[in-house]
């Protein structure tokens, strides 16, 4: 039970282990903990092509959630065996799902 009670200070490399198992609770902290940077990169790319008067079809929301989808979808096929820290992988996933949008 003690693991349970301190999985809110587990890293995102401990966390992740306890995701693959189907683990919901830990898929939740991933999520939170990682909200921020996937966030923060759907802004940034969005600033970009407004400012660059690209398509402007989709909302800086839109982005968010698209950025939002990729996390989760990112929780799911992560591979920490590769070596890659989990946040950068989230950065990248959540960029290229912007660039597709």
């Amino acid at each position: 039970m003690d693991e349970w009670a301190n999985m809110s200070e587990m890293t995102n490399e401990e966390l992740v282990v306890y995701a693959m198992g189907g683990c919901d609770r830990a898929i939740r902290l991933m999520m939170e903990k990682n909200e921020g940077l996937v966030v923060s990169k759907a802004k940034t790319y969005w600033e970009g092509i407004y400012a660059t008067g690209m398509d402007k079809s989709l909302t800086q929301d839109d982005f968010i959630q698209l950025a939002r989808i990729e996390l989760w979808k990112a929780i799911a096929k992560f591979k920490p065996e590769l070596g890659n820290k989990f946040s950068t992988y989230a950065g990248v996933c959540a960029l290229t799902t912007s660039s597709k949008a």
